[in-house]
């Protein structure tokens, strides 16, 4: 046990070197070295319903940026401003010493509130890393083990800022990385998830998401919001991202995804939406130019009655592809089309041989093996009057009537005003 000293009540404290210990209506001193240091502010003159903003001081000159402070309920003045704490308080400090932290407005929200700051010293100096509170567990049997659970049953009416975790980060602008939620996750058998979801809706009302991701949060929407550790403002970062898919790839020893999102079978209703997107940006879907995908950027293969369906209204193009680029027609891509500037003109191939192109030049026209059998009308040609007759004939036989009426029926059947149109006036 250690050894308690009473003092006399004109004794003063030496907050460097003891704690005063109060038992009954006598106060003993305590050297710091012999229990874990721990400030009750009541210790320090505080009073229910008087203004304690000496007392407090006092406790925190004492813990000297260690120790827990108590602050019990009851209805506080602090630097001129009331106070009402419901219920006991802990101010669990490790090494900080930062001004900002108003012990009492704290104390009115939370019940429990650590605190803590790393020395400056090198980056990644393992040797000073510092974790606010840590749970290290063991499932050896049990159904479930967890290290941490927050439950919330929320039936507020103004339906903002209830949540079973909340997670904050904020960085300044020599920041090398900051993260509102990190973990890591070592799978070694049976299933193991990063991320684990359980969710389940019991009402039609209001909005339902598995997962919101806010580009900017609501608190910082507001015109004139800035970010409380450099002032600054917010705003358009050029590569902001929603979700970042990263790791390692199969040459790695640990391995990388298989799939960068999977959904299963179960995910989604028959008349519901794998991915709905509703926004307005540059492009709704797009791989970088040094992505390299082995079989295919985009590979449909389920059996669906449509595989692509676009429905909207597009002022350019429903689907554009790149000059000199195909699309394939068969499992092969032996048969495909597409277009090509040299001939200036869309391309029909087989087995990588141009069989019918559509010249779409000056000078337009069909080419079958690369031979031009149609071109632009030929004009100057009138249909003759008389009878048209399209029977066949004996050449040695037929008279200069019978050929002027089949010369008539295939001037007509070439001709714009009732034929295919090759020829006209």
């Amino acid at each position: 046990m250690p050894k308690l000293s009473a003092l006399p009540s004109t004794t003063s404290i030496a907050a460097t070197d003891t704690i005063p210990v109060t038992v009954g209506s006598t106060t003993y001193k305590m050297a710091k070295t012999d229990l874990v240091p721990f400030y009750n502010i009541t210790n320090y003159g505080a009073v229910d319903g008087a203004d304690i903003t000496t007392p407090v001081v006092n406790a925190l000159t004492a813990a000297d940026g260690q120790g827990i402070l108590f602050i019990p309920r009851g209805t506080y003045t602090y630097n001129s401003n009331s106070y009402t704490v419901d219920g006991d308080f802990l101010w669990i400090n490790r090494d900080f010493t930062s001004a900002a932290v108003n012990p009492l407005a704290s104390a009115e929200n939370q019940g429990i509130l650590v605190t803590f700051e790393t020395p400056t010293d090198a980056v990644l100096d393992t040797n000073h890393s510092r974790v606010g509170i840590s749970v290290t567990g063991f499932g050896l049997g049990a159904q479930h083990a967890t290290g941490m659970r927050a439950n919330l049953y929320n039936s507020s009416t103004d339906g903002q800022g209830n949540t079973g975790f909340y997670a904050h980060a904020q960085s300044d602008t020599d920041a090398l990385g900051t993260f509102s939620l990190h973990g890591e996750t070592r799978h070694g058998g049976g299933t193991t998830t990063g991320l684990n979801l359980e969710l389940g809706s019991f009402s039609a009302a209001g909005s339902f998401y598995g997962i919101v991701i806010n580009n900017t949060s609501s608190s910082l929407s507001a015109a004139g919001a800035t970010n409380t550790l450099t002032g600054t403002s917010p705003i358009a970062h050029a590569t902001a991202t929603s979700m970042l898919v990263t790791g390692t790839n199969n040459a790695n020893a640990m391995g990388g995804w298989v799939r960068g999102i999977h959904f299963h079978a179960n995910a989604m209703r028959s008349t519901g939406n794998t991915i709905l997107i509703d926004s307005v940006c540059d492009a709704h879907f797009k791989t970088a130019a040094t992505a390299t995908a082995t079989t295919a950027d985009i590979w449909l293969a389920a059996n669906s009655g449509i595989g692509l369906l676009l429905a909207g209204t597009y002022t350019t193009s429903a689907i554009r592809i790149g000059a000199g680029q195909r699309i394939g027609l068969e499992a092969t891509n032996a048969i495909k089309f597409g277009w090509t500037t040299a001939n200036n003109a869309v391309e029909f191939e087989n087995s990588g041989n141009n069989r019918v192109s559509l010249d779409l030049s000056a000078t337009p026209g069909l080419r079958v093996n690369a031979t031009k059998v149609v071109g632009t009308r030929k004009t100057g040609w009138a249909t003759a009057t008389g009878t048209a007759t399209r029977t066949t004939f004996d050449t040695t036989t037929v008279t200069t009537a019978q050929l002027a009426e089949r010369v008539k029926a295939l001037i007509d059947d070439l001709h714009g005003t009732a034929g295919h149109g090759l020829l006209g006036t």
